[in-house]
């Protein structure tokens, strides 16, 4: 059988319909009609999205090696709208959780807590279970004597991920050769000690690439001042840089309590301070604003950012209270902001990392492990903002002015919120042993109607 040249064969139909299509044209003397062309819009519901979070479990500690870990505090976890489907496989028991939702993709949450008073770590931490991402950016913590901290990656997926870490300091760019190609298996939880990387670094940031699987990277901080443990966190990974993001509540612990600890050197890391990083290789100036609760007028600074240099900026000259921080820059930046507590009864000092959040309107949700706890709702726009908020089961309504906060006591339990313009959320969590602050998570990608305009 001959073979046919398609090529050809497509060419002479094309040029055969174009002479008939002249021909008809001159025969009938027929011209087409000028219509215009309206423009049809269409709402596309997508298919319910595969969504399962990622907890990252056990409070751990190293043992011998630094490569071998053991279980120092239990963890708590709190979820909304969603169910245990599985626990990942570690080196040890299985540990952590993955998080399915229930009815739809975008109404889970959860959170995992601990509260600690031994002789190994002392303090409370708080921090929501998040959506397995493929780049993610971890912003605080330190690696200098007495301070530990433990990147956990977890992979909720069916396949392996592959996994390349990147480093920072305050003297640039960290060279590690074992942090790429690090193999995270299909359901599997790996924790690496910080140390090992970026080795007495006093302000590390860490960049979390993975190839293939996405991973969900949380990385625990704690103190120890001699034999004193005091101190304990749990560092979420913050979105990817943004020229305007806000931190919605920070809260400076009153002097005359912790202001006596400060005397001692080792208690220097007790003062409130605000982290910024830009990468990349373009230098960049920062604005700082710095807003009380209490009606006070703002404070603003302007700083330098030298691309590649982890910059930390004290910012304890402020008075007893509640404030948020934003930062608009001329370069893209990461931020984060660490502030302590004190408590006689028990004896314990305790630390917070507070991530920065870029507004979004729409809804979000989070689980509150503990009662009489505080959100703030930060509105750094033009327009006033309409924000409805669901606590354990109540629902409100709240206005917050352009370039305001407002304060909402919230219950333990699910929480829930939407709002008609972009804000930033955040919630204080205290106790007896220490303070903690969430994020609430936004409903993840495909979980929106999508509104398609043809032309």
């Amino acid at each position: 059988m001959a073979m046919v040249n398609i090529r050809n064969l497509v060419a002479a139909v094309v040029t055969a319909a174009t002479v008939s299509g002249s021909v008809a044209l001159s025969v009938f003397n027929w011209s087409p009609l000028a219509l215009d062309n309206p423009s049809v819009s269409t709402v596309v519901e997508p298919e319910a999205v595969s969504r399962n979070l990622a907890c990252s479990g056990s409070v751990i500690a190293s043992v011998a090696d630094s490569t071998t870990w053991t279980r120092i505090g239990k963890i708590s976890q709190g979820i909304a709208g969603g169910h245990l489907s599985g626990q990942f496989t570690t080196d040890s028991d299985p540990d952590g959780a993955i998080v399915a939702y229930d009815s739809t993709p975008d109404a889970v949450a959860a959170t995992e807590s601990a509260s600690l008073d031994n002789d190994v770590a002392a303090g409370y931490l708080a921090a929501e279970c998040g959506d397995p991402v493929n780049s993610q950016w971890l912003v605080g913590g330190s690696t200098t004597t007495g301070r530990d901290a433990v990147l956990t990656l977890s992979n909720a997926s069916g396949v392996d991920a592959r996994v390349d870490l990147e480093f920072w300091g305050v003297d640039g760019p960290i060279n590690a050769p074992a942090a790429s190609g690090l193999v995270i298996a299909a359901g599997s939880s790996e924790s690496y000690s910080l140390a090992g990387f970026a080795p007495n670094e006093v302000s590390p940031v860490v960049h979390v690439i993975s190839n293939g699987a996405p991973v969900w990277a949380t990385l625990q901080v704690s103190t120890v001042r001699g034999l004193v443990p005091g101190g304990l966190d749990r560092i979420v990974s913050i979105g990817e840089p943004a020229t305007s993001v806000i931190i919605p509540i920070v809260r400076q612990p009153v002097e005359s309590v912790i202001g006596p600890l400060r005397v001692d050197p080792d208690y220097s890391d007790t003062v409130t301070m605000l982290r910024l990083f830009t990468p990349g290789v373009v230098d960049g100036t920062a604005t700082v604003t710095i807003t009380p609760f209490d009606g006070s007028e703002p404070s603003a600074v302007t700083t330098p950012i030298v691309a590649g240099k982890v910059l930390d900026i004290s910012i304890d000259e402020l008075a007893t209270g509640d404030f948020s921080i934003s930062v608009d820059a001329d370069v893209p930046v990461l931020a984060s902001a660490r502030f302590s507590a004190y408590s006689k009864t028990p004896d314990i000092t305790d630390m917070a990392w507070a991530p920065a959040v870029v507004a979004h309107d729409g809804p979000a949700m989070g689980f509150v492990p503990v009662s009489d706890s505080t959100m703030v709702i930060a509105n750094a726009g033009e327009t006033a903002a309409t924000v409805t908020v669901v606590s354990a089961g109540k629902s409100s309504t709240v206005t917050v002015a352009a370039h305001s906060s407002t304060v909402v006591a919230v219950a333990r339990g699910a929480l829930s919120v939407t709002s008609d313009v972009p804000v930033s959320y955040g919630v204080l969590v205290t106790t007896a042993n220490g303070i903690a602050t969430l994020r609430l998570p936004t409903e993840p990608l495909g979980a929106r109607s999508v509104e398609v305009i043809s032309h």
